[in-house]
């Protein structure tokens, strides 16, 4: 049985000169746990990060959202390793080509994705007006007419007849969604009796033209808008199966960089 070995303490200083070889030695020692320095005495400060962190930060921040975008995992190891060597020259070509492919499709699928959001909320505020006759025109405000649509939750006729003569009322077959224009002077009224029957407006949406013939052309948009994003799905995976492999060896070969790069900000350091 082995016994595990036991670990020992040790100070390592040295001139900032050669800080970082030091620290590629190190690390490539794999031997050395390093513990934080602690400010505590006159004259040492926390280490400042070498040459190169703030550029590595930023690139593997690019690669991390066009990982996302592509739906890899972070974190998750490549396959194959193919050397610091590689992934080094490989970097560049690749941060080009995911910001003209992978972006340009995560922005377009964005774009899609708002599009068809706003479409299916035209279609929800078009809908109930797609079983009335009228066009959206009829429902604009009148001087000498009140306007009132929305859900009641029991019939108005013959109690609206009751109230005034000069009313036109539309309605849905079940009789719960209404469209009535009343004349001005008996708007009060209208809205007491209203009141009763569990009236709840539903305001007609900024549209023109028949809401029938709008609700169809909506209902096709959106199919459409659904099927370029199942298209855009369908790119967006083969996407992934092309670049998962260089995304995850470029962006462990970052992580490492960085480790290195801000391994000064745990040490100790003079003038």
């Amino acid at each position: 049985m082995l016994r595990p070995r036991k670990m020992s303490r040790v100070l390592i200083a040295g001139s900032a000169r050669y800080l970082g070889r030091a620290v590629e030695a190190l690390h490539g020692s794999r031997t050395l746990h390093i513990t934080d320095y602690v400010e505590q005495y006159e004259g040492f400060k926390l280490g400042r990060p070498l040459e190169g962190a703030a550029g590595h930060s930023e690139k593997l921040l690019k690669l991390r959202s066009a990982a996302k975008t592509l739906g890899i995992e972070a974190g998750l190891p490549p396959q194959k390793k193919k050397g610091s060597k590689w992934a080094r020259d490989r970097l560049d070509g690749l941060l080009g080509l995911l910001e003209t492919e992978v972006n340009a499709k995560d922005e377009k699928k964005q774009a899609l994705t708002d599009s068809l959001r706003e479409l299916q909320r035209r279609k929800e505020a078009v809908l109930p007006f797609a079983r009335l006759t009228l066009p959206f025109e009829c429902y604009q405000p009148y001087e000498r007419l009140a306007v009132f649509t929305g859900t009641v939750k029991a019939p108005l006729e013959p109690d609206i007849s009751k109230i005034t003569g000069k009313y036109e009322l539309l309605c849905t077959k079940d009789g719960l969604f209404i469209a009535l224009f009343v004349a001005r002077e008996f708007e009060t009224e209208t809205e007491k009796l209203l009141s009763r029957k569990g009236f709840t407006e539903v305001r007609a949406p900024p549209e023109m033209g028949n809401p029938a013939a709008l609700l169809a052309k909506l209902t096709s948009d959106i199919g459409a808008s659904r099927n370029w994003l199942r298209d855009l799905d369908v790119e967006i995976a083969a996407a992934r199966e092309s670049h998962m492999e260089d995304i995850l060896a470029c962006s462990e070969e970052l992580s490492v960089g960085i480790q290195k790069a801000e391994a000064p900000l745990r040490f100790a350091a003079t003038s």
